[in-house]
């Protein structure tokens, strides 16, 4: 979609001609049997922008659900949203180009690819908690909205981490820990949080916050407050995120594998 990047830039449209416009990229890149809810969905983002630009967010996300649901990546889904921008005028574009629109439609794409078809790498079996998998995706996308608005990583994210011991348990045993633990943790940390879970490890990527510090000391009070999640000696501890792509993928390493 790079292509067509800067092709209409500057130039103010109506709605309908706007919509023609970008539904003719995306029709050049989805093929000409493109899905009719991604047509949908579009029509709805251009709307909004034009008339109830408050409900954006929602109609971004729900352009991310429609492109979540039907597989297509991530990437392509932002260069969507790009040549939308460049197809508005400065104040939508800018809009349209904002971390809170990126973020809205990187969080409805990860909430249905990773439910949806790709839901068996992407969803742990036995907690329905997140797999490393969909770590790596969330950390992609806010690496590079970062970069994008020249925001360090670990000024807006961190981890919060939550090891249990369960070595010496048996496999029943240790997945009661284990769901028992991801329960707590989704307790706690439920205002979108992305949480997954790696063996006896479970993470937390949360805003990096006075908030986020307290609902972590309050996760590990109930841990060890709870008879079944004690018994496992759970240890939380926050971690901070690399400045750079290459540190963070040696931190991923370390973390999950």
């Amino acid at each position: 979609m790079g292509r067509y990047r800067g092709l209409f830039f500057g130039v103010d449209r109506d709605r309908q001609n706007v919509l023609d416009d970008w539904l003719s990229l995306i029709v050049l890149d989805a093929g000409e049997q493109v899905d009719l809810s991604i047509i949908d969905a579009a029509t709805e983002v251009v709307e909004t922008l034009r008339t109830r630009r408050r409900g954006l967010r929602g109609s971004l996300r729900r352009l991310g659900n429609t492109l979540g649901d039907l597989g297509w990546s991530l990437e392509q889904l932002n260069n969507w949203l790009y040549a939308l921008a460049d197809l508005t005028k400065r104040s939508r574009r800018a809009e349209l180009r904002s971390f809170e629109s990126l973020a809205a439609c990187a969080e409805g794409w990860v909430e249905r690819y990773v439910r949806g078809g790709h839901s068996g790498v992407c969803i742990d079996a036995v907690t329905g908690l997140g797999t490393p998998l969909v770590l790596r995706l969330r950390l992609r996308e806010i690496y590079q909205h970062c970069r994008a608005f020249r925001v360090a990583p670990a000024e807006a994210y961190c981890f919060v981490i939550v090891d249990a011991d369960t070595d010496d348990l048996a496999p029943f045993e240790r997945d009661a820990v284990m769901v028992t633990t991801a329960g707590v943790v989704a307790e706690v940390f439920h205002q979108g949080e992305t949480i997954v879970r790696h063996r006896s490890r479970i993470i937390v990527l949360a805003s990096n916050s006075e908030a986020t510090r307290h609902r972590a000391e309050t996760l590990n009070r109930v841990l060890h407050d709870s008879p079944i999640t004690r018994s496992a000696d759970p240890h939380v501890w926050d971690g901070e995120l690399p400045a750079s792509s290459i540190e963070l993928d040696r931190r991923l390493r370390d973390l999950v594998g």
